[in-house]
């Protein structure tokens, strides 16, 4: 079995209030979780098409209320925008999004859900799924993601930041055929005491050579950066080194 594990690291800004229900994350923060989940949906249902190393554009917004993420660029030379839509349910601890898009000289539709379940003051579990269908001249596929064991975080303050760390399991089906394996999600959202407003995330599916990065503005509630298809670059090789030898 592959566990799935996730770190967030907050500074004061965006975890100054604790969590109105209880548990690990405040409605933003779940909804960036949320919406980085959405992005590397998207980044593994294109390179189940066809293996291909990519570079893509990765961004979004977040607040109490919802999240978007767009994943844009060429892939195996076929242009690619996705963009996924969540809204939040009364409460802030579950919603449901939309995604629609073109990409590998197709054109995608599909649907998500998230469900937060506060286990403590301090601890929660989530749960993304998401199915969409791909509509091709030359076929149509349908694709699933879901949770097997919740993703379970727990919040801990630290001198330099506020840490979220859990773990979790999900599986993926590609046109009828599941993966067969618990695969493991890592993400890690950092900001220094020293510069609140401003953030770094960095979400890798080890098992599928997924490596998302991008800047966050935790003041507008947004975040541009890029998501690396089939192994990271060099630069990151490091950070990607330190999970499969930790997790793996």
């Amino acid at each position: 079995m592959i566990a799935r594990f996730l770190i967030i690291s907050l500074g004061v800004l965006c975890l100054a209030n604790a969590p109105a229900f209880g548990g690990a994350l405040s409605p933003p923060e779940r909804n960036l979780m949320v919406a980085c989940e959405a992005g590397a949906t998207t980044a593994v249902m294109l390179t189940w098409l066809e293996p291909c190393s990519a570079c893509l554009s990765f961004s979004g917004s977040f607040s109490d209320s919802g999240w978007t993420t767009r994943i844009d660029g060429f892939y195996s030379c076929y242009h690619v925008d996705f963009l996924h839509c969540g809204a939040c349910e009364p409460g802030g601890v579950s919603g449901a999004s939309t995604m629609s898009g073109e990409g590998y000289g197709g054109y995608w539709s599909g649907a998500g859900r998230w469900d937060s379940e506060a286990t403590s003051d301090s601890t929660e579990k989530t749960s993304w799924e998401c199915s969409a269908v791909y509509d091709a001249p030359w076929d149509v596929l349908t694709f699933e993601r879901y949770s097997i064991a919740p993703l379970e975080t727990v919040r801990r303050a630290g001198a330099a930041a506020t840490t979220i760390s859990g773990w979790g399991t999900y599986e993926r089906v590609w046109d009828g055929v599941p993966a067969g394996l618990e695969l493991l999600e890592w993400v890690e959202i950092s900001v220094p005491e020293a510069s609140p407003g401003t953030a770094t995330v960095i979400l890798i599916l080890q098992d599928e050579e997924v490596f998302l990065s991008a800047a966050v503005n935790l003041t507008k509630g947004t975040f541009a950066g890029t998501a690396g298809l089939f192994g990271p670059s060099s630069a990151e090789r490091v950070t990607w080194g330190y999970v499969k030898a930790l997790y793996r």
